[in-house]
């Protein structure tokens, strides 16, 4: 017996600040849940490019302006790295490129009820949770499904 985990993310806010708000109504701020699988890629999503560097010298450095996996990203994460990739683009010299951004989105609703019952349907069950400290000031949890494959 083999299991396919995904998690449930909050991906779309009401707004920013929500993210951080330490009152009991931060829920009510999420607009979009998505049950979201890892892609290819076990790194965080980043970019490499080629740098001219003092001297006229080049260097190949790869960059992570948002240091957490891409499937845990929400949409101003997503922004945020367009952001920061459109602005390292027009600093390279000659190679870029992106990787770890690829995730598998299985089912995204407004309503969290909604999104286990669609995934409970295609065999998707709770499997409890996992905790992620961030860096902020408390440990983030996921809530996590699987199922048989």
């Amino acid at each position: 017996m083999a299991w396919e985990f995904a998690a449930i993310v909050a991906k779309k806010w009401a707004n920013a600040s929500a993210i951080h708000s330490t009152s009991r109504d931060w829920e009510s701020k999420i607009r979009k849940w998505v049950l979201v699988s890892p892609g290819e890629s076990p790194n965080p999503p980043r970019f490499q490019g080629v740098y001219i560097l003092g001297g006229g010298k080049t260097q190949k450095i790869w960059t992570s302006p948002i240091n957490k996996p891409y499937w845990a990203f929400t949409d101003d994460d997503d922004q945020k790295f367009e952001k920061a990739a459109k602005e390292a683009k027009m600093r390279v010299t000659t190679e870029f490129s992106i990787e770890g951004d690829s995730r598998k989105i299985h089912f995204e609703s407004s309503d969290l009820l909604s999104l286990i019952n669609e995934a409970g349907k295609e065999g998707w069950e709770i499997a409890g949770g996992i905790g992620s400290f961030l860096g902020g000031p408390r440990e983030t949890k996921f809530r996590i499904m699987r199922r048989e494959i």
